[in-house]
Order: C-alpha cells, then structure tokens, then sequence
C-alpha cells in the first residue's frame, strides 16, 4: 500500500470550475415542506424539511426557513418545464441579493443533495 496514498490524492484532487454560462435546469417537482424549531447557541430558528417524492425515491432537504423559501423560489424556476433557462451566474446573483456567500451555500451538503437527485449543471 502506498504510504502517501492520501497526500497524493491531495496533490491531484481536480476541482471543477463552473462556467457563469453553465445552465442550471431542475428534473424534480415541488417539495412537501415541513417547518420546525431548532434550538441552536440559545435561539429557536425556524427551519423547513423539505421533502422531494421521485418516481423510485424520496429524498429531504433541510434549510432554515429563510433559504429554504428562497430555493423552492430557485427551483420553480429552473424547472425544465419552464421556457427560459436559468444559468449558474444569475442562480448566484439571485442568492446573493438575500445573502452572502453563495460558495459555501453552492457546496453545502443540501445542495449536494440536490445535485445527486435532479439539478443539473450544464
């Protein structure tokens, strides 16, 4: 076995660069959306499960309620039934006119999701 397996995996990890042209198209439908409570550092956050049912699975995705409106929002519109196609660089302009940091909400573990379950970046 080799002993620097994991530093060498480091070394020739490639990332991949989205273009801002790349278009982004959703193949799901609507969620079922299931608000709650979370008690977090002393404060109750309102949070929002929001459940996608497929044709063979069903998969959640949990946000606080906030970017959770504001995804279902997304999602609505870059369904594949709709004429105009969104791209990557107006999906992160329309983020960031409610919050900051697209990147760390881009590859959080809800959007992975997502990406593994119908949203697709062309």
């Amino acid at each position: 076995m080799n002993s620097h397996f994991i530093k060498d995996c480091l070394s020739h990890e490639t990332f991949v660069v989205i273009k801002p042209t790349a278009k982004i198209i959703w193949l799901g439908g609507n969620p079922v959306l299931i608000t709650f409570k979370k008690h977090i550092n002393n404060e109750n956050i309102q949070m929002v499960s929001m459940i996608f049912h497929g044709k063979k699975k069903s998969f959640e995705v949990v946000l606080d309620e906030t970017r959770s409106r504001w995804l279902v929002g997304f999602l609505e519109k870059a369904s594949i039934y709709q004429s105009e196609i969104l791209t990557f660089a107006e999906m992160k302009s329309d983020y960031e006119r409610q919050f900051d940091n697209f990147e760390l909400f881009w590859y959080s573990k809800p959007m992975d999701i997502l990406r593994g379950n119908g949203l697709l970046v062309l």
